[in-house]
């Protein structure tokens, strides 16, 4: 899902892999619209994937658990892709160049917190390869600190507080985003 709330959708999946990833996209926009903060990027190209995986990881538990419960809606095709997406994301980190790009292991770090609170069953395996490199390991247990702290009853202005708070722990400046 894109800042101004448009989804596109990967044609190569099944029908049912698609009726799951539109269910979770809408979930995204219907949880914005219940309260839950979306934090988009002042500048193009600049901090934008930061900005999606801190969505990401506030809002992943959340909604898996409501299209679950709610709507009886899995979320397969999403936590398979996290889980899929392991090995390229070890390979990020172990990159010599990984290492000068702090905004990278930022952002692998709260992408990691996020695969770690919504698939329980490879937590092992998400703290190992969080433990390659101190920096994403930094980040991640700021991530998982920080951003636990909020849930869908959590007030926009405690939100907005922790998120601030997040940001600043990981020395990005809170005024490169919007809170919507």
């Amino acid at each position: 899902m894109y800042p101004d709330e448009s989804i596109v959708m990967c044609e190569k999946v099944s029908k049912k892999e698609k009726i799951e990833a539109e269910a979770h996209e809408l979930m995204h926009i219907l949880l914005n619209k219940q309260g839950l903060l979306r934090v988009v990027s002042k500048y193009e190209g600049k901090n934008e994937f930061l900005a999606m995986e801190i969505n990401n990881a506030i809002s992943h538990k959340i909604l898996i658990s409501r299209l679950r419960n709610d709507y009886n809606i899995e979320s397969e095709l999403h936590l398979k892709e996290n889980t899929n997406s392991l090995s390229t994301i070890l390979r990020n980190i172990e990159e010599p160049h990984s290492n000068n790009d702090t905004n990278l292991l930022k952002e692998i770090g709260v992408r990691l917190y996020d695969i770690y609170r919504t698939i329980s069953e490879i937590e092992k395996e998400i703290i190992e390869i969080v433990s390659t490199n101190q920096l994403v390991e930094s980040f991640f247990q700021m991530a998982k600190e920080i951003l636990s702290r909020i849930t869908i009853d959590s007030s926009k202005e405690v939100q907005l507080k922790t998120i601030k708070l997040f940001l600043l722990e990981i020395d990005v400046e809170p005024r490169s985003f919007y809170y919507q």
